[in-house]
């Protein structure tokens, strides 16, 4: 019988098929002008614009994160160029009771936008309700993989019998006819010793779901949207999403306007 780290070895071609890169930012703590991609901070905002404010308790949104769409790594996006930006309320609770640091996606509570290449940009003022300002001076490369919650939509197939004292899995991958029946799974890991998402701040590659897999439909057109930013608790942003959340940033393909983000914490 196999042990655990041959079946782990035997689907490297599985891994292989859904491999996607992805980039880390690398940041910097502080704010150059003129350096545009950053965690916190205040955002560069079209002439015409003004700080966003919550919908829920009119405070000041905090800019999580800006990025320099044309000097992304890598940009399939809908956006070649402009500014992409991410603007989110962290208060938990005001006097009257509004609670604002909000997963849902599409709340009032966020605000996400595009501002195009040929705008007019200007500076705002740093204030209170930022955060710490991060340039992104680098981004790094590295191979990604999807989570255990995505694997059985991408061709893997396990089943688990709860035993009293241990579980007994079978993973089968059908198309290559590759099959191990009856594994005892002693640290109930085998799914994420053949794949994981990586934590932490990243661009691209599979998004790293905490509660299970959460992609957002668009409203306008009802479709599935694509995941294309994770921002973690406590990395670029000085921020925590609930208990250690996760956040993912999706976009509608056929509805570039329509950018929604989402967090979920264990």
């Amino acid at each position: 019988m196999a042990n655990i780290d041959e079946i782990v070895a035997a689907f490297q071609p599985w891994r292989e098929s859904v491999k996607r890169t992805a980039y880390r930012p690398i940041p910097r703590d502080g704010h150059h002008p003129g350096h545009l991609s950053h965690f916190g901070g205040s955002p560069m905002l079209a002439a015409d614009q003004q700080r966003p404010i919550c919908g829920r308790c009119g405070a000041i949104l905090s800019l999580l994160i800006q990025l320099d769409l044309v000097r992304l790594p890598e940009n399939n996006l809908p956006w070649q160029a402009g500014l992409f930006q991410l603007f989110y309320c962290p208060s938990m609770e005001d006097e009257k009771g509004n609670f604002c640091d909000d997963f849902e996606a599409f709340s009032e509570c966020h605000k996400l936008q595009v501002i195009e290449s040929n705008a007019s940009l200007v500076a705002t003022e740093a204030g209170p309700f930022d955060f710490p300002a991060k340039d992104i001076i680098e981004w790094k490369p590295f191979v990604d993989l999807p989570g255990a919650m995505e694997q059985d939509l991408l061709g893997l197939r396990f089943d688990y019998d709860f035993k009293p004292n241990e579980t007994h899995v079978s993973v089968h991958w059908d198309e290559a006819n590759l099959h191990f029946l009856d594994i005892v799974d002693e640290n109930d890991n085998l799914a994420e010793l053949i794949s994981s998402a990586q934590e932490g701040d990243k661009y691209l590659g599979w998004p790293n779901w905490v509660q299970g897999v959460e992609y957002p439909n668009c409203p306008e057109c009802g479709e599935e949207m694509h995941y294309f930013l994770q921002i973690d608790s406590e990395n670029g942003v000085d921020h925590m999403f609930g208990d250690v959340g996760c956040g993912h940033v999706s976009y509608c393909p056929n509805h570039p306007d329509q950018i929604a983000f989402t967090w979920a914490c264990g």
